[in-house]
């Protein structure tokens, strides 16, 4: 999925892990964004969305932070049913892989959501 194509993705495992890191990201600055040591500074909760609407409201809100300077969010996806997976999950990951604002994110800690969320690091 390229960042301004209609969103088609494939649910994914509520349990599975996501991560990514983009060009320019220090190993050590990913391994305290896996840690969970770089405090987001917005929450961004998508429970309820359809993948349209949370393409969307993710695309406005992203926008809203990077203009705004800060970095650091947390966005809330959900694991989705057990049967079928999330389909907003997967939104997230291809969104978030295409979009050339984001220079990394990974599976949250599990105080923070564990793998129904993640934390994600804008580039400057």
């Amino acid at each position: 999925m390229s960042y301004n194509q209609e969103p088609h993705v494939k649910p994914l495992p509520g349990a599975l892990y996501l991560s990514y890191t983009g060009l320019g990201i220090q190993h050590n600055q990913f391994k305290r964004l896996k840690q969970g040591l770089i405090a987001w500074q917005h929450t961004i909760d998508l429970h309820g969305y359809r993948v349209r609407e949370a393409q969307a409201y993710l695309e406005d809100k992203l926008r809203s932070i990077h203009h705004s300077g800060e970095r650091a969010v947390l966005i809330i996806h959900g694991k989705g049913h057990p049967s079928n997976g999330s389909m907003i999950k997967g939104f997230v990951q291809a969104y978030l892989k295409a979009s050339p604002r984001v220079l990394a994110f990974c599976s949250a800690q599990p105080k923070d959501g564990g793998t129904g969320a993640v934390y994600c690091l804008l580039k400057n």
